[in-house]
Protein backbone atom coordinates (compact mmCIF):
# COMPACT_ATOMS: atom_id res chain seq x y z
CA UNK A 1 0.00 0.00 0.00
CA UNK A 2 3.05 2.65 0.70
CA UNK A 3 3.71 3.27 -2.94
CA UNK A 4 -0.35 3.82 -4.09
CA UNK A 5 -0.26 6.00 -0.82
CA UNK A 6 2.51 8.33 -1.38
CA UNK A 7 -0.32 10.04 -3.64
CA UNK A 8 2.80 11.07 -6.35
CA UNK A 9 2.20 10.08 -9.84
CA UNK A 10 4.75 8.49 -12.04
CA UNK A 11 5.82 12.00 -12.50
CA UNK A 12 6.03 13.14 -9.60
CA UNK A 13 2.91 15.28 -8.97
CA UNK A 14 0.64 14.81 -6.79
CA UNK A 15 -2.08 11.75 -6.94
CA UNK A 16 -5.12 12.49 -9.76
CA UNK A 17 -2.54 15.50 -10.89
CA UNK A 18 -1.43 14.82 -14.76
CA UNK A 19 -0.58 18.74 -15.96
CA UNK A 20 -0.58 20.91 -12.86
CA UNK A 21 -0.49 24.99 -14.02
CA UNK A 22 -0.38 27.84 -12.13
CA UNK A 23 -3.61 29.81 -12.11
CA UNK A 24 -2.99 32.81 -14.35
CA UNK A 25 -5.32 35.72 -15.33
CA UNK A 26 -3.62 36.10 -18.26
CA UNK A 27 -3.08 32.43 -19.37
CA UNK A 28 -6.40 31.31 -18.14
CA UNK A 29 -8.53 34.39 -18.66
CA UNK A 30 -11.62 32.23 -20.74
CA UNK A 31 -10.96 29.65 -18.02
CA UNK A 32 -13.58 27.94 -15.64
CA UNK A 33 -15.36 24.90 -14.06
CA UNK A 34 -17.97 23.14 -16.28
CA UNK A 35 -21.55 22.80 -14.39
CA UNK A 36 -21.82 20.04 -12.52
CA UNK A 37 -19.74 17.69 -10.39
CA UNK A 38 -17.66 14.21 -11.53
CA UNK A 39 -15.36 12.13 -8.88
CA UNK A 40 -13.82 10.00 -11.88
CA UNK A 41 -10.74 11.16 -11.36
CA UNK A 42 -10.72 9.62 -7.98
CA UNK A 43 -12.27 6.15 -9.76
CA UNK A 44 -8.74 4.27 -9.62
CA UNK A 45 -7.28 4.40 -6.00
CA UNK A 46 -7.70 2.53 -3.39
CA UNK A 47 -6.23 5.08 -0.93
CA UNK A 48 -7.00 8.86 -0.56
CA UNK A 49 -4.77 11.18 2.03
CA UNK A 50 -6.80 12.86 4.73
CA UNK A 51 -5.61 15.18 7.25
CA UNK A 52 -6.24 14.99 11.14
CA UNK A 53 -8.93 16.83 10.85
CA UNK A 54 -11.30 15.24 8.56
CA UNK A 55 -10.26 11.47 10.91
CA UNK A 56 -13.30 11.91 13.18
CA UNK A 57 -15.67 12.50 10.16
CA UNK A 58 -13.88 9.81 7.95
CA UNK A 59 -14.13 7.46 10.62
CA UNK A 60 -17.47 6.62 10.29
CA UNK A 61 -17.52 4.63 7.27
CA UNK A 62 -14.05 4.08 6.00
CA UNK A 63 -10.68 2.12 7.79
CA UNK A 64 -8.11 5.13 8.50
CA UNK A 65 -4.37 3.58 8.85
CA UNK A 66 -1.01 5.51 7.91
CA UNK A 67 1.32 5.01 4.81
CA UNK A 68 4.49 2.78 5.12
CA UNK A 69 6.54 5.19 3.89
CA UNK A 70 9.42 7.20 5.56
CA UNK A 71 6.96 9.79 7.21
CA UNK A 72 3.68 7.96 7.49
CA UNK A 73 0.89 10.14 6.76
CA UNK A 74 -2.87 9.05 7.52
CA UNK A 75 -4.95 7.57 3.98
CA UNK A 76 -8.63 6.16 4.02
CA UNK A 77 -8.87 3.21 2.68
CA UNK A 78 -11.60 2.99 -0.08
CA UNK A 79 -10.93 0.28 -1.93
CA UNK A 80 -9.16 -3.11 -1.58
CA UNK A 81 -8.11 -3.93 -4.96
CA UNK A 82 -5.54 -1.62 -6.59
CA UNK A 83 -7.00 1.03 -8.87
CA UNK A 84 -10.27 0.30 -7.69
CA UNK A 85 -12.17 2.78 -5.90
CA UNK A 86 -15.47 1.29 -4.37
CA UNK A 87 -17.26 4.56 -3.22
CA UNK A 88 -16.96 5.90 -6.90
CA UNK A 89 -20.05 4.72 -9.07
CA UNK A 90 -20.05 4.58 -12.69
CA UNK A 91 -21.80 7.70 -13.39
CA UNK A 92 -19.13 9.53 -11.10
CA UNK A 93 -21.11 9.90 -8.39
CA UNK A 94 -19.38 9.58 -4.51
CA UNK A 95 -21.29 7.03 -2.34
CA UNK A 96 -23.66 9.78 -0.49
CA UNK A 97 -23.44 8.09 2.61
CA UNK A 98 -19.68 8.51 2.98
CA UNK A 99 -17.31 11.33 3.34
CA UNK A 100 -15.44 12.76 0.70
CA UNK A 101 -11.86 13.79 1.92
CA UNK A 102 -10.78 17.36 0.95
CA UNK A 103 -7.72 16.16 -1.08
CA UNK A 104 -10.95 14.73 -3.42
CA UNK A 105 -12.08 17.71 -2.98
CA UNK A 106 -10.07 20.58 -3.99
CA UNK A 107 -9.61 19.04 -7.13
CA UNK A 108 -8.91 20.27 -9.58
CA UNK A 109 -7.29 22.95 -7.78
CA UNK A 110 -3.81 22.50 -5.80
CA UNK A 111 -1.21 24.25 -3.83
CA UNK A 112 2.60 23.42 -5.05
CA UNK A 113 5.53 24.57 -4.09
CA UNK A 114 7.83 26.82 -6.56
CA UNK A 115 11.09 25.80 -7.07
CA UNK A 116 12.65 29.22 -6.86
CA UNK A 117 10.50 29.98 -3.80
CA UNK A 118 9.77 29.14 -0.30
CA UNK A 119 6.42 29.49 -1.25
CA UNK A 120 3.08 28.33 -2.35
CA UNK A 121 0.79 28.81 -5.59
CA UNK A 122 -2.11 28.10 -6.25
CA UNK A 123 -2.43 25.62 -9.53
CA UNK A 124 -4.96 23.90 -11.30
CA UNK A 125 -4.83 20.45 -13.46
CA UNK A 126 -4.52 21.74 -16.65
CA UNK A 127 -5.56 17.93 -18.15
CA UNK A 128 -9.10 17.93 -16.06
CA UNK A 129 -12.04 17.60 -18.26
CA UNK A 130 -13.75 19.70 -15.11
CA UNK A 131 -12.32 22.81 -17.17
CA UNK A 132 -13.73 24.51 -19.84
CA UNK A 133 -13.74 28.19 -21.80
CA UNK A 134 -16.41 30.42 -21.44
CA UNK A 135 -18.70 28.68 -18.52
CA UNK A 136 -20.63 29.88 -16.05
CA UNK A 137 -17.98 30.00 -13.27
CA UNK A 138 -14.93 31.39 -14.63
CA UNK A 139 -11.76 32.07 -12.61
CA UNK A 140 -11.32 35.54 -13.53
CA UNK A 141 -13.02 38.62 -14.49
CA UNK A 142 -12.08 41.45 -16.18
CA UNK A 143 -8.94 40.39 -15.31
CA UNK A 144 -9.38 40.21 -11.73
CA UNK A 145 -9.94 36.67 -9.85
CA UNK A 146 -13.73 35.50 -8.84
CA UNK A 147 -15.34 33.97 -5.99
CA UNK A 148 -14.71 31.01 -7.15
CA UNK A 149 -11.22 31.38 -7.31
CA UNK A 150 -10.89 32.62 -4.07
CA UNK A 151 -12.62 30.01 -2.48
CA UNK A 152 -10.37 27.44 -4.27
CA UNK A 153 -7.26 29.92 -2.72
CA UNK A 154 -8.87 29.74 0.78
CA UNK A 155 -9.56 26.00 0.40
CA UNK A 156 -6.54 25.09 -0.49
CA UNK A 157 -4.77 27.39 1.93
CA UNK A 158 -6.45 25.64 4.72
CA UNK A 159 -5.43 22.17 3.61
CA UNK A 160 -1.92 23.26 3.43
CA UNK A 161 -1.99 24.29 7.11
CA UNK A 162 -3.93 21.64 8.01
CA UNK A 163 -1.48 19.09 6.27
CA UNK A 164 1.52 20.74 8.15
CA UNK A 165 -0.39 19.51 11.24
CA UNK A 166 -1.04 16.57 10.19
CA UNK A 167 3.20 15.35 9.73
CA UNK A 168 3.54 16.61 12.87
CA UNK A 169 0.97 14.89 14.89
CA UNK A 170 2.70 11.13 12.79
CA UNK A 171 6.08 12.74 13.46
CA UNK A 172 5.32 12.39 17.26
CA UNK A 173 3.22 9.08 17.16
CA UNK A 174 7.06 7.96 15.15
CA UNK A 175 8.92 9.25 18.00
CA UNK A 176 6.99 7.36 20.83
CA UNK A 177 7.32 4.50 18.30
CA UNK A 178 3.60 3.73 18.37
CA UNK A 179 3.39 2.66 14.64
CA UNK A 180 3.00 -0.91 14.10
CA UNK A 181 3.68 -2.33 10.34
CA UNK A 182 0.46 -4.48 9.16
CA UNK A 183 -0.80 -6.61 6.37
CA UNK A 184 -4.64 -7.67 5.93
CA UNK A 185 -6.27 -10.62 3.90
CA UNK A 186 -9.62 -10.07 3.12
CA UNK A 187 -12.43 -12.28 1.52
CA UNK A 188 -15.24 -11.05 -0.51
CA UNK A 189 -18.85 -13.04 -0.55
CA UNK A 190 -17.65 -15.02 -3.91
CA UNK A 191 -14.75 -15.96 -1.58
CA UNK A 192 -12.31 -14.29 -3.94
CA UNK A 193 -9.39 -12.99 -1.42
CA UNK A 194 -7.61 -9.90 -1.68
CA UNK A 195 -4.53 -8.84 -0.02
CA UNK A 196 -3.49 -4.96 1.46
CA UNK A 197 0.27 -5.20 2.13
CA UNK A 198 2.40 -3.04 4.17
CA UNK A 199 0.52 -0.17 6.13
CA UNK A 200 0.72 1.18 9.32
CA UNK A 201 -1.70 0.94 12.47
CA UNK A 202 -1.31 2.67 15.75
CA UNK A 203 -0.23 -0.05 18.35
CA UNK A 204 -2.72 -0.26 20.43
CA UNK A 205 -1.21 -2.01 23.11
CA UNK A 206 2.07 0.38 22.96
CA UNK A 207 -0.38 3.38 23.16
CA UNK A 208 -2.09 1.94 26.57
CA UNK A 209 1.22 1.49 27.91
CA UNK A 210 2.54 4.75 27.60
CA UNK A 211 3.76 6.62 30.41
CA UNK A 212 1.61 9.96 31.64
CA UNK A 213 4.29 12.37 30.22
CA UNK A 214 4.14 10.80 26.93
CA UNK A 215 0.28 10.82 26.81
CA UNK A 216 0.53 13.95 28.10
CA UNK A 217 2.56 14.86 25.35
CA UNK A 218 -0.45 13.50 23.03
CA UNK A 219 -2.69 15.33 24.05
CA UNK A 220 -0.96 18.53 24.16
CA UNK A 221 0.04 17.96 20.35
CA UNK A 222 -4.27 16.78 19.48
CA UNK A 223 -3.19 14.12 18.65
CA UNK A 224 -5.36 12.32 20.59
CA UNK A 225 -8.63 12.25 18.46
CA UNK A 226 -6.54 10.92 15.21
CA UNK A 227 -5.42 8.40 17.19
CA UNK A 228 -8.85 7.22 18.52
CA UNK A 229 -10.86 7.71 15.74
CA UNK A 230 -8.31 5.28 13.71
CA UNK A 231 -8.51 2.79 16.03
CA UNK A 232 -12.51 2.60 16.25
CA UNK A 233 -11.85 2.63 12.09
CA UNK A 234 -10.59 -0.50 12.28
CA UNK A 235 -14.21 -1.50 12.31
CA UNK A 236 -15.42 -0.74 9.34
CA UNK A 237 -12.98 -3.33 7.25
CA UNK A 238 -16.53 -5.29 7.07
CA UNK A 239 -18.23 -2.83 5.42
CA UNK A 240 -15.35 -2.61 3.35
CA UNK A 241 -15.80 -6.12 2.08
CA UNK A 242 -19.16 -5.64 1.93
CA UNK A 243 -18.97 -2.59 -0.78
CA UNK A 244 -15.98 -4.53 -2.56
CA UNK A 245 -18.24 -7.71 -2.92
CA UNK A 246 -21.09 -5.67 -4.45
CA UNK A 247 -18.48 -4.00 -6.98
CA UNK A 248 -16.92 -7.00 -8.33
Amino acid sequence: MNEAADSQTAQGFPMFYKQPEVLNAERHSALGLKPGRSFDFAAETHVVPVNTIELPHAARHNPLVFTASDKPSPVMVVGLRAGQNVFVDKKGEWARDSYVPAYVRRYPFVFLRQEDQNRFTLCIDRASDQLGEGTDNPFFKDGERTDLTTRALEFCTTYQREHVRTQAVCDLLGELELFKLQSGTFTLESGEKLALRDFNIVDEEKFNALDDNAFLKLRKAGALPSIYSHLISMQNWRELVRRASAAA
